[in-house]
């Protein structure tokens, strides 16, 4: 079972992933508090982050502060923004992945990682 910080200002999207990644097998910490998140980065022993990108605290910003101070911790892009893929912005994210009602994609995404540790 791997331990996954949903970040997301969407309660719904929260509440969904917390459900289904949870029926998936995974111990899910759902939060929309963007200060939040960056505590649980610090502190919180994790295997994988999913992460919004477009919320009040910049998603941007919480890219930035995992990839360099906890590189070794992977990070799932998980917007509804198809456009942002390939943006230079998310380079240190691990993958990217379009928000679908039906969260296959992210699991997949997700299991593929953390099975192979990259």
């Amino acid at each position: 079972m791997s331990r996954i910080l949903v970040i997301d200002d969407e309660e719904n999207w929260l509440d969904l992933s917390r459900e289904f990644l949870g029926e998936a097998g995974h111990d899910v910490v759902a939060i929309s508090d963007g200060l939040k998140a960056f505590e649980m980065l610090e502190a919180e022993p994790l295997d994988l982050v999913v992460l919004d990108i477009k919320m009040p605290l910049n998603g941007r910003s919480l890219l930035w502060y995992a990839s360099r101070y906890r590189p070794d911790l992977p990070v799932v892009i998980h917007s509804a923004f198809a456009s942002c893929r390939g943006d230079p912005d998310f380079e240190d994210a691990d993958a990217f992945v379009v928000k679908s009602p039906d969260f296959q994609e992210l699991l997949q995404t997700i299991d593929k990682i953390v099975e192979t540790g990259a």
